[in-house]
């Protein structure tokens, strides 16, 4: 996937965030469209971050020297894009 479906996939997952929150854990949020904002920019920037490992990602060319050495631990593709990761 390119940066911008990454991105996409991370503004929708943190914008469902704050619903799932409140419905499946019942737990009520107290200033919701500022944890809505958040979950988003969080989401924006955190779905980028499997390309870590990638030296001409969006990413890495923002975070270079974080880039360096976690390219040097993994391929493309490898521990970054895994759930653990």
């Amino acid at each position: 996937m390119l940066g911008k479906t990454h991105r996409l996939g991370g503004i929708m997952i943190g914008s469902v965030t704050p619903v799932i929150i409140q419905k499946t854990l019942n737990t009520p949020i107290n200033n919701i469209t500022t944890f809505t904002i958040t979950t988003i920019i969080g989401g924006a920037i955190g779905s980028l971050l499997p390309d870590l490992d990638h030296p001409n990602s969006i990413i890495s060319k923002k975070i270079k020297p974080l880039s360096k050495i976690i390219r040097e631990f993994a391929h493309h593709r490898g521990i970054t894009h895994t759930l653990l990761g």
